[in-house]
């Protein structure tokens, strides 16, 4: 079965990758053969599975723009009882 571009960024988070832009695209586009432009969609889905992702900005000096990367702190929270 073909992994989702949701799974791919989510297993890449829980290997301590720091997820940006930029290799998101890469890894999607290695693991399920289409690179996604939508991370924030994907960030917002692993966010609803329970998982604390962390944001934050930064900037390429080369190239003089900001960009967020991010990273998730804890495996999976439990919610309620």
């Amino acid at each position: 079965m073909k992994k989702t571009q949701k799974q791919a960024v989510l297993d890449a988070l829980l290997s301590g990758i720091a997820v940006n832009g930029s290799n998101a695209y890469v890894i999607t586009k290695k693991e399920c053969n289409q690179g996604t432009l939508n991370l924030h969609k994907l960030i917002a889905m692993i966010r609803k599975l329970g998982y604390t992702v962390n944001e934050q900005w930064l900037r390429n000096e080369k190239t003089k723009s900001n960009y967020k990367q991010f990273t998730i702190t804890n495996k999976k929270q439990k919610h309620g009882n």
